[in-house]
């Protein structure tokens, strides 16, 4: 009986191998990255927005539900913060809510947005919201019933 000596060869790759595959996943990685941010930024103002029309709906919503409260959103240009408040002497908060870091609202002769009973727009006026990549302005124009929009310039 004769014993075959073979050769063993050990399961694993080399380390050129290695190197080879961890230079084409950090290229793959260093294509993405920026595009990543981008889109997160996208998603991020879209986000923003489609929160802040809700905060509108619902703004409106109890001003035509509370007819003998004042119901609106104060914007806070300093702080870069919006809030949600109820009363008329005593304001009671409702919620508040940050901008992004980076961004600020600049008011253009709108301090507040407010609604009256009939869900009409008490006062109109336009606010801007400057992100890192736009200027958004936001308009409120006058006797329109909840019909204010969002231009990017």
């Amino acid at each position: 009986m004769t014993k075959k000596y073979t050769k063993q060869r050990n399961a694993g790759f080399t380390m050129i191998e290695t190197l080879i595959v961890l230079k084409v996943i950090l290229i793959i990685l260093l294509l993405i990255g920026p595009i990543s941010k981008k889109q997160y930024d996208h998603f991020k103002e879209k986000q923003f927005f489609k929160v802040f029309s809700y905060d509108l709906l619902y703004t409106q919503q109890l001003a035509m539900s509370h007819r003998n409260e004042n119901v609106r959103i104060r914007i806070y240009p300093n702080q870069n913060e919006y809030a949600l408040l109820k009363g008329q002497q005593q304001n009671t908060v409702l919620f508040r809510k940050k901008l992004p870091d980076g961004w600020s609202f600049i008011s253009r002769g709108l301090r507040h947005i407010g609604f009256n009973e009939k869900g009409t727009v008490r006062e109109a006026g336009r606010i801007e919201i400057h992100t890192h990549n736009h200027v958004y302005q936001l308009v409120l124009p006058p006797g329109e019933k909840g019909r204010g929009y969002v231009i990017q310039q």
